[in-house]
């Protein structure tokens, strides 16, 4: 690709469907430098369907696979020496999720990554710094939709833990996150901006592990 000229508009989404691939490695990377344990995981899920979280949850429920095993997730870090993700191609699913008692996950569809229109990034509340327009900030602006899932209701069993017990955990996980999803708290959509390159504005997340999230311009 040329270096000296604007890059067009598919161009432009494409590096910032990288950029955000990236961005959750070196998350999971910096996380597991800082605290160890490889508990801070990204994955990908390449060809995904177009997914009905309700009926996939609850049958995933009943069975005793893990979250990877479930949801045909491809680890790419913290330990994959090598991975790029230009080699990735739409659609795609960035899964970002724990290995730890929270239990938590959180999935970008690229289908569901949309840049904003004018009228959009007029109503947004950020007015870029002189050093992120000397970065490229201020021009690009895309709507990122995630949807947030309870790893335990569709995970495989902890360590000791009888089969019985198990599969009662799993059903009460998976009532908990329905409860949140039929109010509305498992789908969130934040606006985000991106340099001229597709680099995403980031800011420090309150971890304190050194890991950083887009910046959400509400």
């Amino acid at each position: 690709m040329a270096v000296d000229r604007a890059l067009s508009t598919e161009e432009h989404r494409q590096a910032l469907l990288r950029n955000l691939v990236r961005l959750a490695m070196e998350n999971s990377r910096t996380h597991d430098e800082y605290l160890g344990g490889q508990k801070l995981k990204t994955g990908v899920i390449r060809n995904p369907p177009r997914y009905d979280f309700p009926a996939l949850m609850e049958a995933f429920s009943h069975n005793d696979r893990s979250f990877e095993a479930n949801f045909s997730i491809e680890p790419i870090a913290p330990r994959r020496p090598g991975f790029d993700p230009r080699s990735l191609h739409e659609p795609y699913v960035l899964v970002s999720y724990r290995k730890d008692d929270s239990g938590s996950a959180s999935l970008l569809d690229t289908r569901r990554v949309e840049r904003l229109d004018p009228v959009a990034t007029a109503k947004l509340d950020y007015s870029p710094s002189l050093y992120e327009r000397f970065r490229g900030f201020g021009r690009h602006f895309y709507r990122v939709s995630y949807t947030f899932l309870d790893t335990d209701c569709c995970d495989s069993a902890h360590a000791g833990e009888p089969h019985p017990d198990y599969l009662a955990r799993k059903r009460r996980e998976y009532w908990e996150w329905r409860e949140s999803f039929d109010r509305g708290l498992v789908d969130h959509q934040w606006s985000v901006a991106a340099s001229n390159c597709g680099e995403v504005l980031t800011e420090e997340d309150e971890t304190g592990a050194g890991t950083r999230d887009a910046r959400r311009l509400f």
